[in-house]
Order: C-alpha cells, then structure tokens, then sequence
C-alpha cells in the first residue's frame, strides 16, 4: 500500500508542476518533461528502500508462484480428468480470501516462533492425488523440541463417507443449547455431506517444548466447504504438565478479549466447548487447561472473529514462553512431560478431528501426525 500512495502522489507533483515556457525548444521541453520523471524516481527509491523492494519482490514471486499453481491445477484437470472442484465453484467467493489469509497467518507465526528459538522452520510441499495439498513446516530447535505449523487446501469430488456418517462427530455440538442458532452453530446434517464434492483449508500448529514449564501449544483455523453448505471451525488450547495460574489466566483474558469483539456470548459458550472437546473420556480428564473451540458456524459472516483468532495466538502464547524458558527442571520434571505427553498422543489418534479428517481424506500422513511430541512415556 505504501507504493501505491507514493505512486499517486507523484502523479499528482507532475500534474500541478509547471511546464515551462511555450516557446521552448521541442528537445528542451522534452527534456524538461523528463527531469521530474527522473527526480521523482530517485526520491522513490530513496524513500522505499531496500527493504520495501525486497518485500514486493517476494509478494511478486509468491503470486506467480500461485498462478503458476493454478494454471498446473486447470492443466491437469483437462489433461487427466482430474476431479477437483475448480476455484471458480466457490460456494461463498471467500476461498481465495481464506486461503490467502491462512497462509499470511502461517508466516507470521513462523517467523516470531524462529525469533523465540533461534532454529529455523524447514518447509517442504505436498500434494493430495485426489485434489490440492499443503506445506508443512517444522521446527526442531533449542526451545521447540518438536514444532509443527502447517498450511493445507485440499478438495474433492466426494466429502469423505466416514465423516458424514457421524465417524468424526459431525452433527452435533457438545454442550449445545438453544442459543446455538443464534451464535451462528448449525451442525450439517449427514445428507448434506454425503456424496457431496468438497473444499477445506486450513492452519495446524502444535508445538512440543524441551523445558517442561514451557506449556504444549495447540492452534487451528479452519474453512469448509461441502456442496451448498460452508462453515468455519477452529479453537486453540494450553496443555501444560503442571500449570501456573498465571499463564493459564494470561492465555484466557487474551481469548476472552477476542471473543468478546465479537460478542460477550462467544466466550462463555467457546470457552465451555473447549473444556468439553479437549477431553479423554477412556481417563476421565481434561487434556490441559483448555481454551476455545468452536465449529460449524455457517456463513461469511464469521470470517472476521476467525481470523482474528488465529492473530491473538502469538498475543496468548509469546508472552507464556518467554516467561518460563529459562525455568530450571529436574529429570523429574522432564519425566512427568514425557508422560503428560501420552495423553496428548492419545487425544490427537482418538478423538481429534483434524487428525480423523486428514487421514480419511487422504492428507499427507506426515504432515497428519507432526502433531505428534519426538518423545513420549507412558
């Protein structure tokens, strides 16, 4: 944007900038017209610096990179009769928005997660044989034992016969009442789902830290599309081994304070949903100190408090991590997360959704399971 406005602001100097005597020399005045294009130039230049040109060369690389995708997209439908939806076969005309959004939100974590760590995140692409893909970042690092933040957008000719059947819970909202409907909850119905061609995309990120008093992290957002029917889930939860009151209130008061931008109603019902979804009901236990969670909710309109949930988790969870790890921990300490994080390895192969949807939509495994810690104890 900043280009843009000088841009227009230098049309502007030119338009109202005398042009000189009428009697001029043709050459001269030729010369004169080209002596501002030149001056403008320069302050341009001086002013935007190397690193807004650095900045619209990446964005300039990632959008041919984008379209050169596109263009392989329609050329393998032609060529192989490839049965992915096209772009153009958006229920809501969001997807692009979505998408592009989720990649940004992606970046932007990445890049203040490798500030933290001094690791680097190492990214690697993959692609779904029945329609889309994603890339897969992940971390292994001084602070992130084991971090994983992926983006994916996959599609299809038919939404998976397992999940519409109820396989993943889809259909019903734990902790529902009558107010649902007016929060914008409308579980599909499995006749809406089955057979039906499908679109979903997506950020994953759970990130396993080597001090114990370092909490496991969890964040997704999310966008479906099913036939005529679309909806957005998401959530984000703290699992610490031993919590601390004040990062589990920190982590809160921020979700709180985004919910309640969208409505004072959101947080007690989300906040509820999280403490009923994140839960082993084989142990009987909560798996951390919980969150928010959120899905099914139907329609545009719940684009922007998702979005803005996915721009709170760094605002939640920087602040936890920089207070606790520089924490000394004993072998004992360390034993206790390793067996904490069975009961994260246990949630995600039993009951996560994510996890159930990947694997029965045929997502990259890998990516599936990065969700899972390096070591763990049971």
């Amino acid at each position: 944007m900043p280009a843009r406005a000088d841009l227009h602001q230098g049309s502007r100097e030119q338009a109202h900038r005398p042009a000189g005597g009428h009697r001029r020399h043709r050459g001269d005045r030729r010369e004169h017209q080209r002596a501002p294009l030149r001056a403008h130039g320069a302050r341009r230049g001086h002013e935007e610096g190397a690193e807004g040109l650095r900045r619209r060369g990446e964005q300039g690389d990632r959008a041919a990179g984008r379209r050169a995708q596109e263009v392989a997209h329609v050329a393998r439908r032609h060529l192989v009769g490839d049965d992915v939806p096209p772009r153009g076969e958006s229920v809501s005309g969001l997807r692009a928005e979505v998408e592009e959004r989720f990649r940004d939100l992606r970046d932007k974590i990445c890049a203040r997660l490798e500030e933290l760590d001094g690791g680097k995140f190492r990214r690697t692409t993959w692609e779904r044989p029945g329609g889309g893909g994603g890339e897969m970042s992940e971390l292994r690092g001084q602070l992130f034992e084991k971090g994983g933040c992926n983006f994916s957008k996959v599609s299809g000719a038919q939404y998976p016969s397992a999940i519409a059947g109820g396989a993943q819970g889809e259909g019903r909202a734990p902790g529902g009442g009558e107010n649902d409907t007016a929060l914008g909850i409308q579980p599909p119905r499995p006749e809406e789902l089955a057979g039906k061609p499908f679109f979903a995309t997506g950020v994953s990120l759970v990130l396993h830290p080597r001090n114990p008093f370092v909490p496991i992290v969890h964040l997704n957002v999310r966008y479906l599309e099913v036939g005529d029917t679309q909806w957005f889930g998401g959530g984000t939860d703290l699992t610490p081994f031993r919590p601390v009151e004040e990062d589990t209130r920190h982590f809160h008061r921020v979700l709180e304070k985004v919910c309640n931008a969208h409505g004072r109603e959101l947080y007690p019902r989300f906040s509820r949903w999280a403490k009923e979804y994140f839960f082993l009901a084989h142990r009987q236990s909560e798996r951390g100190v919980g969150g928010i969670f959120f899905d099914y909710l139907r329609g545009e309109s719940h684009w922007p408090f998702v979005r803005d949930v996915g721009d709170a988790f760094l605002p939640a969870y920087a602040p936890i991590v920089e207070r606790r790890a520089n924490t000394r921990f004993t072998d004992d300490d360390r034993a206790q997360q390793l067996h904490w994080r069975g009961r994260y390895v246990e949630f995600n192969l039993l009951y996560d959704r994510g996890t159930l949807f990947g694997l029965r939509s045929g997502g990259n495994v890998e990516a599936i399971f990065m969700s899972l810690p390096p070591l763990v104890a049971w």
